[in-house]
């Protein structure tokens, strides 16, 4: 059994340094599918509504999508930043950019590709959701970014921001696809069955 398991391991790591490009998408759609299926479990908790597997293949999809980019955004961070800066230097530019740049354009293409894909109105999905999105990701990404940058070797930094992202993508997804039933549910469950009222800041 263990002989198969590193079988299985190394098999896993090597196909990164083999097919970066293959294997970067199908763990992407692999841990977006998960990330979506842990949002509609959360869903569900609160609605009853039946899993959707047409929903969770499409974000599969979507991230089978974004897995090949980031493999190729990583590569061209390592580019930019020069081997003769710094290891403080490389990671406050790498951050920085990631941050600055990278985090609300990557959050606004989820936007527009989920709602794209399910049919809801564009515009307002970008009203409704992209600037809540932004701040959120500043309290998750910059740190998780800090160990990738200096602790992680360059051809597993997309696994590691994967790791990452099955949480981020959970909550992503629940964002996405909730109109608010989730906080109802806690805020009956703190108020009592008859849930909450405006009498009660009263």
């Amino acid at each position: 059994m263990r002989r198969f398991c590193r079988k299985v391991t190394s098999s896993y790591w090597n196909s990164f340094k083999t097919r970066p490009y293959t294997a970067n998408m199908a763990q992407a759609a692999l841990f977006m599918a998960v990330g979506d299926s842990l949002a509609q479990m959360a869903e569900k908790w609160v609605s009853k509504k039946p899993f959707d597997f047409t929903r969770t293949a499409k974000m599969a999809s979507i991230g089978a999508a974004f897995g090949p980019f980031l493999f190729l955004y990583y590569k061209f961070l390592d580019r930019i930043v020069s081997s003769e800066a710094t290891e403080l230097k490389k990671t406050v530019v790498k951050i920085s950019i990631d941050q600055i740049v990278m985090a609300p354009a990557s959050i606004v293409a989820l936007v527009v590709l989920t709602s794209a894909a399910e049919g809801i109105d564009v515009s307002k999905s970008l009203e409704d959701k992209t600037i809540g999105l932004v701040m959120d990701n500043y309290k998750v990404w910059p740190a998780a970014q800090v160990i990738n940058f200096t602790l992680v070797p360059p051809p597993l930094r997309t696994g590691f921001h994967q790791i990452v992202a099955l949480g981020w993508n959970s909550y992503v997804n629940w964002k996405l696809h909730s109109c608010g039933e989730i906080e109802n549910k806690l805020i009956s469950l703190n108020y009592g069955n008859e849930g909450y009222s405006e009498e009660d800041d009263s």
